[in-house]
């Protein structure tokens, strides 16, 4: 194929990349929304359907991570009040890594350029992971375990490196589970009327998330120097 053919097809998958993502937008933002606005009507639907109600929620998480413009910590949120602390945090890494595979993995298929509809360039070339390939899987552990980073782009980000899928998806679970377990714990004692710990819990998480994002910029200026 020439190099003009090649291009033409990269371009044609990626805007069918675009236009998949903004079907999906419009089908399920709506839906996602509506669970996170009102969780109780979450737990109840999910007391009634058990297993399924697992699934869904499984599926929420993941959807979340794919349409990078959704919030992750209010479905962390209802998550933990709809199934407690502990089952809430499982589904939401279950959920979070099928949601990193998809994205990184769709990332890996249509090449950079589909990534750049989404995500400026210089936003890619600012990633600390992107510019050290030599210790990339301990930046990006890193980056994972810094609550408050835009782990909207990493997920799609680590497609375009060569690190193994499997094993760095693994490890971003891993690293997700502090940031994830604060909001679970927050949405579970919301759930059984626990005001005072909840609202402690989530302004100690909102607290540790402006600092991980300030943490973060810093160590992009650091290495764009």
């Amino acid at each position: 194929m020439s190099e003009q053919g090649k291009r033409r097809r990269e371009g044609c998958m990626a805007a069918a990349l675009v236009l998949a993502l903004l079907l999906g937008c419009l089908l399920l933002y709506g839906p996602v929304m509506d669970a996170v606005r009102d969780p109780s009507a979450l737990r109840d639907w999910v007391e009634a359907h058990r297993a399924a109600g697992r699934a869904a929620m499984v599926a929420l998480m993941a959807v979340q991570v794919v349409l990078a413009f959704l919030p992750g910590e209010p479905v962390e949120i209802a998550a933990g009040y709809a199934f407690g602390a502990a089952e809430g945090l499982l589904l939401c890494l279950l959920g979070s890594s099928l949601g990193c595979a998809l994205a990184a993995g769709a990332a890996r298929r249509f090449g950079r350029r589909a990534v750049e509809r989404f995500f400026p360039p210089e936003r890619i070339e600012e990633l600390p992971f992107m510019r050290s390939p030599a210790k990339q899987m301990a930046t990006v552990f890193l980056l994972y375990l810094i609550p408050g980073t835009p782990k909207d782009l990493f997920n799609y980000a680590i497609g375009l490196t060569r690190l193994p899928l499997p094993r760095t998806i693994a490890l971003t679970a891993v690293a997700r589970i502090p940031s994830i377990v604060t909001s679970t714990l927050g949405g579970s004692a919301l759930g059984t009327r626990r005001m005072a710990l909840a609202v402690g819990v989530l302004a100690v998480t909102g607290a540790l998330s402006l600092a991980g994002l300030l943490a973060y910029r810093a160590m992009c200026r650091r290495d764009g120097r």
